[in-house]
């Protein structure tokens, strides 16, 4: 997940990297794991129809900054997402 998102955040318009602190420079790993297709069936964006299996594969993890991951999830419907 990290080599194919070069270490930044995958959702778009972000691109913030993600292994540096932007105050201090400090190396640091700032990525939080999103899934595409919720965790749970009554999550963000649900998961009806998606085999358990693949909940946590890479196919359906997007690496994030905190921020994004907070846009992402924030309502319980999914939102515009």
């Amino acid at each position: 997940l990290w080599g194919r998102s070069a270490g930044r955040c995958e959702f778009a318009g972000c691109n913030k990297a993600l292994w540096k602190s932007s105050v201090t420079q400090e190396r640091v790993n700032l990525s939080q794991k999103a899934h595409i297709y919720s965790f749970s069936a009554d999550g963000p964006r649900g998961n009806k129809g998606v085999a358990q299996k693949t909940i946590n594969s890479i196919s359906n993890l997007l690496l994030t900054c905190h921020g994004c991951h907070q846009k992402i999830d924030q309502n319980k419907d999914g939102g515009r997402y």
